[in-house]
C-alpha cells in the first residue's frame, strides 16, 4: 500500500511535516499572472470517451503538506522562475542562468504534481513513491520545449496535461504546462541527452529493482548536430541539460571528468551538471550564465495547436518506454502496461482532434 494512503508526507523531503505548512504546487505568483488565485484551472486533461476533456480545481486549493523549513528553502528558486517566466511571456531574451533556474523549477513542479495528484487520488490507483521533490531536483538529464500558442492569444489561464494518470504515477518523466499563451513540454530521464551533448553516458546500462546501474562509461566530448532522438514539433525555444550522478561513476573514469570539454561546459561537478544547451539559429550551443537565448520564431505553417502537442507528448512517453526494453529486461510487464495505457490515450486524443477539425470545417 502506498505511504500516501496512510500518512501525510512533506512534498519536499517525504517525511512527516515539521511545523506544518502548505506548498502551492502551482505557485501563487503564477496564479497572479494567469487570472488570479481563485480562478479554477485545468488540472486533469486526460479525455475519456463520452466525457469532457477538462477537469477543473480551484487554483488556491491545489496544495500539498510540507515542512516550514523545506518550503522556505525553495523561495529563491521561485523568485528566479518568476523572473524567467516574465521574460518568456514578453517573448524577450532568456539568460543562461534563468534557463538553468527554469529547468530546476520544472523538476520541482513535475514531481510536486506527481506527489500532489496521488494524494488527491487516494481512492484510485497510486504508487508508493520512492522519491519526493528534494531527490529529483537536477537529478537526471532534462529538457524544456517552449511554444507560443497562436490559438491562445490574449487569453489567461493555466492548464496541465498528463500528470493525473497511471503512466505518470508509474514514471513521472514528462508533462505539459500551459501558461497563458505559452505551452511547455518538460521531459527528464536518465542519460537521455548526455551522449549527444558530449558528456559521460553509460555504454551498458541496466535497471534492476527499479534502480539505474552502470559500470562502463564513455564520452564523445562534442555537441552533436541533433541533441535529442525524441520526435517533437519545432519549438520557439529548446533547452537541454546533462546531469550525471557521480555516485555511479567509478574512480577509473576520473580522466573523463577532467577533460577540458567537460570542465569548460559544466556548471558544477557533483552532480555533474552541464551548462544549459540551447538551439541558436541552426546550431546547438552551451550558454554561459550571462549568455542570451532569443525567443525564436516559428513559421505559421509549422505552428501546432494544444491537441497536437498533447498527442506528441504521449508518443514521446511511449518512445521513452520502448527505449528501456534492453535496459530493463525484468520490467517488460511494467513497460508494456504503460505503453498500452499511453496508446489508449493517443486514440482518445486523436479522436478529439478529428472532432475538433470537423467542427472547425463546419464553422
Amino acid at each position: 500500500m502506498s505511504i500516501l494512503k496512510t500518512q501525510r508526507c512533506c512534498v519536499f523531503c517525504g517525511e512527516k511535516p515539521k511545523d506544518k505548512n502548505r506548498e502551492h504546487v502551482i505557485p501563487r505568483w503564477l496564479m497572479d499572472i494567469t487570472g488570479g488565485r481563485k480562478k479554477p484551472f485545468d488540472v486533469q486533461m486526460e479525455p475519456k470517451a463520452g466525457e469532457k476533456i477538462k477537469s477543473k480545481i480551484a487554483t488556491d486549493k491545489f496544495v500539498s503538506p510540507s515542512c516550514t523549513e523545506c518550503n522556505s528553502i525553495y523561495a529563491a528558486l521561485e523568485n528566479e522562475a518568476k523572473a524567467a517566466m516574465a521574460v518568456l511571456l514578453n517573448q524577450t531574451t532568456l539568460t543562461g542562468k534563468q534557463a538553468n533556474s527554469l529547468l530546476d523549477w520544472f523538476d520541482k513542479v513535475r514531481i510536486g504534481l506527481f506527489i500532489n495528484n496521488m494524494m488527491l487520488n487516494k481512492g484510485g490507483y497510486i504508487t508508493d513513491p520512492h522519491f519526493f521533490i528534494d531527490q529529483r531536483i537536477a537529478a537526471k538529464d532534462r529538457c524544456l520545449l517552449i511554444y507560443k500558442l497562436d490559438e491562445a492569444k490574449d487569453t489567461k489561464g493555466i492548464a496541465i496535461i498528463s500528470t493525473n494518470d497511471h503512466s505518470f504515477y508509474d514514471s513521472p518523466t514528462s508533462f505539459i504546462l500551459i501558461v497563458n499563451d505559452l505551452l511547455f513540454i518538460n521531459i527528464s530521464s536518465d542519460f537521455l541527452f548526455s551522449e549527444r551533448m558530449g558528456f559521460p553516458y553509460p555504454t551498458s546500462p541496466e535497471i534492476a529493482d527499479g534502480k539505474f546501474m552502470a559500470d562502463e562509461f564513455s564520452a564523445k566530448f562534442r555537441l552533436f548536430e541533433t541533441i535529442s532522438r525524441l520526435k517533437y514539433h519545432r519549438p520557439n525555444i529548446e533547452l537541454f541539460q546533462s546531469i550525471v550522478d557521480l555516485k555511479i561513476v567509478s574512480a577509473e573514469h576520473n580522466s573523463m571528468l577532467n577533460n577540458k570539454y567537460i570542465l569548460d561546459n559544466s556548471l558544477q561537478m557533483n552532480p555533474l551538471r552541464s551548462k544549459v544547451c540551447a538551439k541558436i539559429g541552426s546550431r546547438y550551443r552551451f550558454i554561459d550564465d550571462g549568455g542570451v537565448i532569443p525567443f525564436g520564431l516559428v513559421p505559421k505553417n509549422k505552428s501546432k495547436d494544444m491537441i497536437s502537442h498533447a498527442i506528441r507528448l504521449y508518443e514521446i512517453k511511449n518512445q521513452l518506454l520502448k527505449s528501456l526494453y534492453d535496459t530493463y529486461p525484468s520490467g517488460h510487464d511494467f513497460l508494456n502496461r504503460n505503453i498500452l495505457y499511453n496508446s489508449r490515450q493517443l486514440v482518445v486524443w486523436n479522436t478529439y482532434k478529428l472532432a475538433s477539425t470537423f467542427v472547425k470545417k463546419k464553422t
